[in-house]
């Protein structure tokens, strides 16, 4: 009797956001993937850093702003929760980032490798932005 089996598993998270504007968006989806990647942290260490992005469409920017966000987490071991776009475009940013230092040895309740952009879309209504990003853990 065969004692293994192979089985369908789908190794990705979603997050969804909405925003009046482009910047918005960007930063209710910067906060959600935050709560992904909380960790106990160091109060007394704060973390800046500044993002600068250029990118082909909105969509695209969208995914390299979350990427260097789950970026600096790993390189700066912080958790980055503010964030404030001081420039966006279709196909630009320029933001802020801030943030405490993760205590040495805590480790986030799960690994984020990257957002994707399997079925993403950014929607524009009335009320603003709304889009779902698939994150793969």
């Amino acid at each position: 009797m065969k004692k293994y089996s192979v089985f369908s598993h789908t190794a990705d998270i979603g997050i969804k956001g909405a925003g009046r504007n482009l910047a918005g968006l960007f930063i209710c989806l910067a906060k959600a993937l935050a709560t992904l990647l909380k960790t106990e942290q160091n109060k007394n260490k704060p973390v800046t850093a500044r993002i600068k992005l250029s990118a082909p469409d909105t969509e695209t920017l969208l995914v390299a702003w979350l990427n260097e966000i789950i970026y600096l987490n790993s390189k700066k071991r912080a958790v980055f929760d503010k964030f404030k776009i001081l420039e966006i475009s279709p196909g630009f940013l320029k933001a802020e980032i801030y943030g405490k230092k993760i205590i040495a040895g805590a480790r986030p309740p799960r690994e984020i490798k990257a957002a994707t952009f399997h079925k993403l879309k950014i929607l524009k209504s009335a009320a603003g932005f709304s889009a779902k990003v698939i994150l793969d853990i």
